[in-house]
């Protein structure tokens, strides 16, 4: 549920807060004070929080990212190089043909 606690020297936990997903009118207006961390401005607007997400402790989040997708993608971009890469070459040797025809 996003509660931090800390163990005090006898061994009793104690909650010191909770972290909770909030939501600003303007995030580019949070100030990064560091560490990862940002606190909120005038800029940025009062935070409102999220109620849909969790945040859970040692979770681990999937991949965003469709391996599929990206293959074919990669595939395509390589095609994309290796026509450029045509096309230089051709002009090249029409510029060496030319060149070669006025000596």
């Amino acid at each position: 549920d996003g509660t931090v606690t800390g163990l005090a020297e006898d061994g009793t936990e104690t909650a010191l807060g909770r972290i909770e997903p909030v939501r600003f009118p303007n995030p580019q207006g949070l100030e990064n004070i560091g560490g990862n961390l940002f606190r909120p401005t005038a800029a940025s607007g009062a935070g409102t929080r999220e109620t849909g997400p969790e945040v859970l402790q040692g979770a681990l989040t999937l991949s965003n990212t469709d391996l599929a997708t990206e293959m074919v993608n990669l595939i395509r971009d390589e095609r994309f190089t290796q026509a450029n890469a045509a096309v230089v070459r051709t002009e090249d040797e029409n510029l060496g043909t030319i060149l070669d025809t006025k000596r």
